[in-house]
């Protein structure tokens, strides 16, 4: 498949694909006769005239997108999300896990500090009519302390209570330490229980990479959770001596736990990488469609966050997702990954004495689109490198290579198999 993007306001390409040509825009595909059916579509979008109604869908579509894209960079922050890193300490030693070697293993957030952001958000959420959500994430493995994580989401039930509004919340685990009684609590805590796994036992014997080992007690977990009425999903940590395993990770996980939903995600900030992106991420990408079309076949769903061609997004970055992210100091900063970097720790600065809310520092969150992004066919569908490239750094590097060669070529594919049903009349 070939592209080129043909409009310099919106997001519409051409394509060229088994010697035919397609006009493409945000999920719409629709069969050109000629490049002189192309050129004159072209001059009609120019001039603003008349479209037939299939070529008009397209305009729309991509006028939607980048209204949307405004949007999300221009909006002010007003986090609606609260994420809380409880603690950096984990029962595990993943070799390729982000967290390792500078946390401050013994950091822990305090109550207070947690119900402080939670009411700030509350305030958000109540005025602007919204679901507060709560998520207890990892940084370190939340459950190793029992009685601080009931306390935290106890104390913030009775606040969103008291404002009066709905919440959602969600929390991530490995599920090592979880007894029957502690997966019943958190069925009855959490509306959404996320579950990490990166390894069944025939693969994690044929892995060198140190600290990898399975943690089959997932099964048994998985399917108390769904005998109590309660709600789980799955996120896979893949890095290059498991991108081959994905489809026999996948197929292991649906048989054994009966998960809907599972996320794959490449391994942040590994160096290895870096040294041949190009070649780490067309294995990545190859594993990945093999597992996702086995996952089509059961009606499970397979994403991976980085490349979401059916929603309009940029970066991680929490100020774009209207998220507040608290760290076990009790700092807010907004950017998981690079939790340590002094440029990261003023990102959102303290709270206003005069408004009492957040404010971010919009010079230092313009977005840049950089001149190779502009025109490429998943520009408003793509995370631009991040985490392991961070925009703001100001410069290309090889980091950004490897997540942005993944994303051009996953799109790729699913844009083929999405012209390749238009064909077919689907």
């Amino acid at each position: 498949m070939n592209y080129q993007k043909i409009s310099s306001d919106l997001p519409i390409y051409k394509i060229m694909h088994n010697n035919r040509i397609y006009l493409f825009a945000e999920g719409f595909a629709i069969p050109m006769d000629s490049e002189n059916s192309v050129h004159r579509f072209i001059t009609a979008i120019n001039s603003q005239g008349f479209l037939p109604t299939a070529e008009q869908e397209i305009v729309n579509a991509a006028k939607k997108a980048k209204t949307t894209w405004i949007s999300i960079h221009s909006q002010p922050f007003t986090p609606l999300c609260l994420t809380l890193i409880p603690n950096y300490d984990c029962n595990l030693a993943c070799g390729y896990c982000f967290n390792a070697g500078d946390a401050k293993r013994d950091a822990l957030i305090s109550i207070e500090c947690a119900t402080r952001y939670a009411e700030l958000v509350l305030k958000n959420c109540k005025e602007q009519q919204k679901t507060f959500v709560l998520v207890l994430a990892g940084g370190g493995e939340p459950t190793l302390h029992w009685e601080l994580l009931n306390s935290i989401v106890d104390s913030i039930g009775k606040l969103a209570k008291n404002y009066g509004v709905s919440m959602f919340s969600y929390i991530s685990t490995n599920g090592t330490l979880l007894t029957n009684e502690k997966v019943a609590s958190l069925v009855s805590k959490f509306n959404l229980i996320g579950i990490s796994y990166d390894c069944p036992p025939a693969i994690a014997d044929k892995i060198s990479l140190q600290g990898v080992k399975s943690n089959d007690k997932v099964k048994q977990i998985c399917r108390q959770i769904t005998d109590l009425g309660g709600a789980f999903d799955i996120r896979v940590t893949v890095h290059p001596e498991t991108f081959v395993y994905q489809e026999e990770i996948v197929d292991y996980i649906i048989k054994h736990t009966g998960c809907k939903t599972i996320r794959i995600e490449p391994v942040y900030g590994f160096e290895q990488c870096y040294k041949n992106p190009e070649i780490y991420a067309n294995e990545f990408v190859t594993g990945f469609l093999k597992a996702k079309r086995s996952a089509n076949k059961v009606k499970v769903d397979l994403s991976y966050s980085g490349l979401r061609l059916h929603e309009v997004h940029s970066t991680y970055c929490d100020i774009f997702r209207h998220t507040l992210r608290i760290f076990p100091e009790g700092d807010n900063r907004i950017c998981f990954l690079r939790k340590n970097n002094s440029l990261f720790t003023h990102n959102i600065n303290e709270i206003d004495a005069f408004t009492g809310l957040l404010a971010a520092d919009s010079e230092l969150f313009n977005h840049k689109v950089f001149p190779f992004c502009e025109s490429c066919i998943a520009s408003y569908h793509c995370t631009r490198g991040c985490p392991d490239f961070c925009f703001i750094d100001n410069e290309v590097t090889d980091n950004m290579r490897f997540r942005c060669s993944i994303n051009i070529a996953l799109a790729t594919e699913l844009i083929i198999e999405q012209i390749d049903m238009v064909d077919n009349g689907q």
